[in-house]
């Protein structure tokens, strides 16, 4: 282990280089969304009305998805731009697939990609979020009543629901992973587990799909035309990250779809970003830094945050580095943003209400 005084010497002389040195970026989050400016729709032909409808509703989709919210759509300045929808085209495409259902819909599916710096732009001008690429791997654990029979739903690509669940995920730019239901799953969770919504033994067998959230749900028929969904929404770390609510739709696809339509509204109120945010300066000292190693993490994984601008070392102590961070939001924009985060817990003792408005305090946990 290194001694205090070797550190301080090693991260003074880093200091320079860290803070002009282009990083590599090391995500917290377990996955990057790569067709997040992209949104598909089924169609009945390629006639060019049907594109041209097909574009608006893909262009609805993107905004959506990029901001995380559904009332981006009903904004000032975003609705006169909906029937511009060809303006934001970069490319489209029509392809066929394999229906998953017995039910009589189109096979043909149009993808448009619109221009991630138009759509950006837009967002900003008229004062909306933009949620981006790197977003939170949700394990979802998912039990269904059928026709009096519960089952769990896994990950297999032969699963109906399974694929309903996936594409209404990927509408909204959720990265939803299905446990592999095979003996080790099964050792740890029972489907009364999941039924039940209690979230202990599923938290522990979630473990090894590293995910950063986990959804617990069960979906059941209430009459012949209304099924019903309950839904708990958890931090897989530490933390007091928790969300229930419930859907209601006709049938078992509606349902899914506004289960996936909540969760993406959840996390996009948390994680989405203000490009119109005010710039502050924070001061945020972090303990527990031992190694050279434990620093260039910390600043990876700071840097990687979207509200934070720019980033400097002003102050050593022993195990403690004190930075200086240009963060948009501020002080209270970093905070929830970090206490999202496994690798950084509140000091103990340390309450947020007795620190200066401008300052926060953590602990590091390699």
């Amino acid at each position: 282990m290194n001694k205090p005084n070797d550190l301080v010497k090693r991260l003074t002389h880093m200091v320079f280089c860290i803070t002009v040195a282009v990083i590599v970026p090391v995500t917290v989050f377990a996955a990057q969304v790569a067709d997040l400016y992209t949104g598909s729709v089924f169609v009945a032909d390629q006639s060019e009305s049907a594109r041209q409808r097909a574009t608006k509703q893909a262009f609805k989709q993107v905004l959506v998805k990029v901001s995380g919210s559904r009332e981006t759509l009903f904004a000032p300045g975003i609705q006169e731009q909906l029937g511009q929808a060809e303006r934001y085209l970069e490319r489209y495409s029509f392809d066929e697939v394999i229906p998953y259902t017995d039910e009589a819909v189109p096979n043909l599916e149009f993808k448009a990609t619109f221009s991630d710096e138009s759509i950006d732009r837009l967002l900003k001008i008229t004062g909306q979020r933009i949620w981006g690429r790197d977003r939170p791997k949700i394990v979802t654990w998912l039990a269904v009543q059928q026709e009096h029979v519960r089952q769990l739903v896994g990950q297999s690509e032969g699963d109906e629901i399974n694929q309903e669940l996936q594409r209404a995920a990927q509408s909204r730019g959720l990265v939803v992973v299905m446990p592999k239901l095979d003996s080790e799953d099964k050792s740890l969770v029972e489907l009364s587990d999941v039924w039940g919504l209690f979230p202990t033994s599923v938290a522990a067998a979630s473990k090894r799909y590293e995910p950063e959230l986990i959804l617990l749900g069960r979906l059941y028929p209430v009459s012949e035309s209304s099924w019903q969904g309950e839904w708990m929404l958890f931090s897989a770390h530490q933390g007091e990250f928790s969300h229930r609510w419930r859907t209601q739709g006709s049938d078992r696809q509606s349902t899914l779809i506004d289960a996936m339509e909540w969760t993406a509204d959840i996390l996009g109120e948390q994680l989405a970003t203000s490009l119109t945010s005010q710039r502050m300066q924070v001061s945020m000292r972090v303990n527990n830094i031992h190694t050279v190693e434990d620093f260039v993490a910390l600043e990876r994984h700071l840097t990687q945050l979207p509200q934070v601008e720019s980033l400097i070392v002003s102050e050593l102590h022993g195990h403690e580095v004190v930075l200086k961070l240009e963060v948009l939001g501020g002080a209270n924009a970093l905070k929830q943003a970090l206490l999202r985060h496994d690798k950084l817990a509140v000091m103990a003792n340390v309450d947020f209400a007795d620190r200066p408005e401008n300052e926060v305090q953590f602990q590091w946990q390699p």
